[in-house]
């Protein structure tokens, strides 16, 4: 699958930029927005507990200590996921499933593991594989997209109302669910930060969350 991307030094500045906004919202807790819980939880990790190395993942991939380092935020969120934590299953699932250079099969099933403790954002994300990768493995994508993605948007999820919007607009979806107008609406009513339709699908195809390609062959 070939899916345009910014380059290296553009995602990075994207991300770091992006995060306060959308991004957070994306993959990362507001946890680990400061430098002090991070700089703890590095210290914590020495005593195994799952809280502490979910965090210090989560600072590590945002590059809080001054350089992102996805490779051993993996690493300590394998280790909280295998001491029962379900945020870090739900950050590993997001890479795995989106962000990675090398996409990995589990992506998808840590994202369902997380879906009781984190049903907003573990809803959008399996609704938004559906759409994407996951529509050319099950003939019955489009029902679980919408399915997903509709249950993250009576959560209060804006960015799902978005999705919607945006398959409903690409003919992503099999059944009659309204109109785009209608979607973009709803996804404004709950978007606190107004940041907008455009930009959302905008900078969610940038960094890899949608394929350049959706709708396209449509």
């Amino acid at each position: 699958m070939v899916r345009p991307r910014y380059s290296e030094i553009e995602t990075m500045k994207r991300i770091i930029f992006f995060v306060s906004i959308l991004f957070s919202s994306v993959v990362l807790s507001d946890e680990s927005n400061s430098i002090d819980i991070c700089e703890l939880s590095k210290k914590s990790i020495k005593h195994e507990e799952a809280r502490s190395y979910y965090i210090y993942g989560d600072c590590l991939y945002k590059g809080a200590f001054g350089q992102r380092d996805p490779e051993q935020a993996v690493e300590m969120w394998q280790k909280a996921i295998m001491l029962g934590d379900t945020q870090a299953a739900l950050y590993l699932g997001v890479h795995w499933t989106f962000l990675s250079k090398k996409r990995h099969s589990a992506g998808p099933l840590l994202l369902k593991m997380s879906l009781r403790e984190n049903k907003l954002k573990a809803s959008r994300y399996l609704g938004l594989y559906f759409l994407d990768d996951g529509s050319r493995l099950y003939s019955s994508a489009p029902e679980w997209a919408l399915y997903y993605l509709n249950n993250s948007y009576k959560e209060g999820d804006y960015i799902s109302a978005y999705l919607i919007a945006y398959a409903v607009e690409n003919k992503l979806f099999n059944q009659d669910v309204g109109d785009v107008s209608d979607w973009i609406k709803r996804g404004e009513n709950l978007d606190s930060n107004k940041i907008g339709y455009n930009r959302v699908i905008a900078e969610l195809k940038g960094l890899g969350f949608i394929d350049e390609r959706i709708g396209s062959e449509k």
